[in-house]
């Protein structure tokens, strides 16, 4: 997907016109240059990681990348498949329209088609995987402009140029019967104050990845993938020297030698 997944890993959300920050690779330097002062997580994707790999249930891997719209992903979906770890996927969550809607991006009957392809190829390499696409969330278009200086990548991003966007992966999802997380729909109903939900008016702040990540991981119990529930893996001669006892809601392991 796109940043809103990327970033779903981050523990910081450094400024973008900070130029002491420029190719700055580990969250731990930003967190020194910022003196902590721009921390904006966990994302939603760590957040779902600590629940799915609490006991070894399933490990998430995050494949979002900033400026990723739907015809590059299209284009690029075989070669990211490629990269993932040979055991078999469970779910697939797909985030897409908040570039593609702005300008210069991707027309909205395109998008749709590319969504439809992408959805197919996901069945395709990955039959066994759920497939998930959620809608892009809110944007508060009085705020990005602000924060980026008029220089962020495309312009003219509102609520209202996202919400075509938004009904067309709806659309997607219904036609390829597969489900939808609709985080655009969640985030202006279901919060009082949805617009405090970034830290630029774009990307996530803290009380937005924890929205995003109780929204997808209700999405992935109801497709059957309760962390508390899966199989755990557990190496054989640890299986073998200790023994997990049945903690009841599967999200403390408790031990002891056999």
């Amino acid at each position: 997907g796109d940043s809103l997944t990327e970033f779903g890993s981050h523990v910081v959300g450094p400024k973008f016109a900070d130029a002491t920050l420029k190719n700055t690779p580990l969250a731990s330097e930003v967190l020194r240059a910022t003196d902590g002062n721009e921390e904006h997580g966990p994302g939603w994707v760590a957040l779902l990681a600590r629940d799915y790999q609490w006991r070894t249930t399933a490990d998430v891997l995050n494949r979002g990348f900033s400026g990723m719209t739907s015809r590059l992903l299209r284009a690029d979906l075989a070669s990211i498949v490629a990269s993932l770890p040979s055991a078999p996927v469970a779910a697939v969550v797909v985030t897409l329209g908040a570039n593609d809607a702005a300008e210069g991006g991707v027309p909205r009957d395109e998008f749709r088609q590319n969504l439809d392809a992408i959805c197919g190829a996901l069945k395709e390499l990955l039959p066994s995987a759920a497939v998930l696409l959620a809608t892009p969330p809110p944007i508060n278009h009085q705020v990005w402009p602000a924060t980026t200086g008029g220089k962020g990548f495309g312009g003219g991003r509102s609520l209202e140029r996202l919400k075509p966007y938004a009904e067309a992966v709806r659309q997607a999802a219904a036609g390829a019967g597969v489900r939808c997380v609709d985080l655009q729909a969640d985030f202006t109903t279901r919060l009082m104050h949805w617009a405090d939900t970034t830290h630029d008016g774009f990307h996530l702040a803290t009380k937005g990845n924890v929205f995003v990540y109780r929204q997808v991981g209700e999405a992935l119990r109801s497709a059957g993938l309760n962390p508390s529930s899966m199989p755990t893996h557990r190496p054989p001669a640890l299986a073998a020297a200790v023994e997990l006892l049945d903690d009841r809601d599967g999200r403390y392991a408790r031990c002891r030698k056999r």
